[in-house]
């Protein structure tokens, strides 16, 4: 850390959070925010030395709350709360108010907005949003004040796409390991995080699995999973966490009840459970990010305005936050790892958020640490804004062209063999011709030329007389051993004569010998040509 700023007095009072009510730049207000005027470095030195989160919160004094529910907080006024503040290290922007509409019917149609006395025109404080900024600020304190030791931290991974193999990972991250660092540092300061396997792997392995059983139905009173931390939420439970307002919205986009999706919810009614999934080590649980939307179908959510998260998405979240004597896990902080998650693209205004807004409905008042890629600027800040993500950043891996490896630079090479003796003796289509791109052994005598005469010619080889070739292999030979070498062959199937020719000369277990009558016989019925063409 820098040394404190020398103009800031010893007897400066000490304080646990910095909140901004005006916007525009830290230092120097509206002003600074001129390029001539702006004083970047100074507000770093203020806020280094207080070493405190900074927040901005402000109502939008030249936009009305309609607008701002509508569409979202646009222009000048996203410049000013959001942007400016940003330069300096703001999180957590949170638009206080706005110019009252004097639409009664608007207002009173959303449930933050019920009962405006105000006239058209006049600042109005939004009390719902207030009280977002003052939770948020609490929690954010209260990490400094807690003992690490009794800190709950929840670890969100990812798993997209969803189904091939994808969960525990993210964008240009090493998740395996850089997980495991993140774990054993937070033991060496203190953090309760149990006992952590000696393999990175090994980890998230125990994470897969637990997903895998959400995901199946095998966590349903499953005494194992729930010993080791997997989560599970009743309907019944997750109504009472979200609000009955909230529970309809829900319910008209899955299936008219919390327990009619058909995602990880298992059993009926009030007491159906929606699994979790997620591992507990000590006071840290790690869990998977669930998909948006359903199989076919996983970024449903992106596209439908209306649209809501489904039952065991929204309990996932109010899991993490909820206390352990409600019933959730009590998370004091959560960490998003790696790029990308979902939470910040759910549905709601596009910036700005208000308390129907289901970015903020699943975040909460929970701290959201987010480690995230340095060179996706324009997406970290959709996490930084709708999904309040404090960000850490991290490089990108060092990139190089990765080109063919090992036997396939080898077919390469052998396919260019290929065709260019194919070319030089005039090859076509049919099975004569296709034969005369049969290429030997340099200095080879063959026999049956076709198309082909005068010195230095390339011959054609008699396919009946194959077998009796000794020395180094053809090259298309070679291209089939090269195959089978690269474990190809079942991406690249031989014909069925072929593959009969091979198991008739003994298999591969006879090696190269074998590997030439396939090659051979698809010679000799005409059809080499046509799978270097599929294979190149």
């Amino acid at each position: 850390m820098r040394a404190a700023n020398p103009t800031l007095s010893p007897d400066a009072v000490n304080v646990d959070a910095v909140v901004s009510t005006i916007g525009f730049p830290l230092v120097g207000g509206p002003a600074g925010s001129m390029e001539g005027a702006r004083q970047a470095e100074l507000a770093q030195e203020i806020l280094l030395s207080k070493n405190v989160p900074y927040f901005v919160a402000a109502p939008l004094l030249i936009q009305d709350i309609k607008s701002w529910y509508q569409t979202g907080i646009g222009g000048l006024q996203s410049v000013v709360l959001y942007a400016l503040p940003e330069l300096d290290g703001a999180i957590d922007a949170i638009a206080l108010g706005g110019l009252c509409c004097g639409d009664k019917e608007f207002c009173n149609a959303n449930r933050d907005l019920q009962a405006c006395n105000r006239e058209g025109g006049e600042i109005r404080l939004v009390k719902e949003r207030l009280l977002k900024l003052t939770d948020r600020i609490k929690r954010w304190t209260a990490l400094r004040t807690n003992a690490n030791k009794d800190k709950r931290i929840a670890v969100v991974l990812y798993g997209y796409p969803p189904g091939i193999g994808a969960t525990g990972t993210a964008a240009l991250l090493n998740v395996p390991k850089s997980l495991m660092a993140l774990l054993t540092r937070m033991k060496a300061e203190g953090y309760d995080v149990g006992e952590l396997p000696e393999d990175p792997e090994d980890l998230m392995t125990l994470v897969r699995l637990a997903d895998e059983q959400a995901d199946n139905g095998q966590a349903f009173r499953n005494d194992n999973y729930a010993s080791s931390g997997g989560g599970s939420v009743s309907v019944e439970q997750l109504e009472e966490w979200i609000g009955r307002a909230d529970t309809k919205r829900v319910e008209s986009n899955w299936g008219g009840r919390l327990d009619r999706s058909g995602i990880r919810t298992m059993g009926s009614g009030d007491k159906a459970q929606l699994l979790l999934g997620g591992v507990r080590f000590g006071n840290v649980w790690v869990g998977v990010q669930p998909p948006l939307g359903l199989p076919g179908d996983p970024m449903r959510l992106l596209f439908e305005r209306d649209m809501t998260p489904h039952p065991q998405y929204a309990a996932f979240y109010k899991f993490l936050e909820r206390a352990p004597d409600d019933g959730g896990f009590g998370a004091d902080c959560f960490v998003h790892f790696g790029m990308h998650g979902t939470a910040e693209w759910l549905p709601g205004t596009p910036l700005g958020n208000t308390g129907e807004c289901w970015p903020d409905i699943m975040t909460g008042g929970l701290p959201n640490v987010y480690v995230y890629a340095a060179n996706n600027p324009s997406e970290s800040l959709l996490a930084k804004r709708r999904g309040y993500g404090t960000l850490v950043s991290h490089n990108v891996p060092p990139y190089s062209r990765a080109g063919l490896y090992k036997e396939l630079q080898a077919m390469r090479g052998l396919l260019a063999d290929y065709f260019e003796s194919a070319g030089r003796s005039g090859a076509s289509d049919d099975a004569d011709e296709a034969a005369s791109g049969f290429a030997t052994k340099s200095g080879q005598t063959t026999t049956g030329g076709i198309g082909a005469s005068g010195s230095g010619a390339v011959q054609a080889v008699d396919a009946a007389a194959m077998e009796k070739m000794e020395g180094a292999p053809t090259t298309e030979g070679a291209l089939l051993q090269t195959l089978f070498a690269a474990g190809l062959e079942q991406d690249c199937p031989l014909p069925a004569a072929a593959m009969a020719a091979l198991e008739a000369a003994g298999g591969l277990d006879e090696g190269e010998k074998a590997v030439e009558a396939a090659a051979a016989q698809m010679v000799k019925d005409g059809v080499m040509m046509e799978y270097c063409e599929g294979l190149k």
